[in-house]
């Protein structure tokens, strides 16, 4: 049996092995007790997805917007110094949503 489940965005798979005469890391085993099999289950995650997961935190900690630059370009149109070519940007954006552009 097999159950995969996501702990955050890093997939962690979980197993449950069925019984072996020679029990090993994640197998069922009897016990000494009662002779009845008990289950061990076993997660582990990859060299991968811990690496994955800890760029994941250093990504949250990155800002989505670029404040300095939001700042230089809205002082820019404030004060009217800011140079922009209206006529090429209106073409780019017209190649960009015919899909000319890639």
């Amino acid at each position: 049996m097999s159950t995969d489940i996501r702990t955050g965005n890093i997939p962690v798979n979980i197993s449950s092995p069925t019984t072996s005469k020679a029990p090993q890391h994640g197998q069922t085993r009897p016990s000494a007790t009662d002779g009845h099999s008990k289950t061990i289950d076993t997660v582990s995650m990859t060299d991968e997805a811990s690496r994955l997961k800890s760029f994941e935190a250093k990504l949250a900690d990155t800002p989505q917007v670029n404040s300095a630059l939001v700042a230089e370009v809205s002082k820019a149109i404030a004060d009217g110094s800011l140079d922009m070519d209206v006529e090429g940007a209106a073409a780019k954006l017209i190649e960009m949503e015919s899909g000319q552009i890639k």
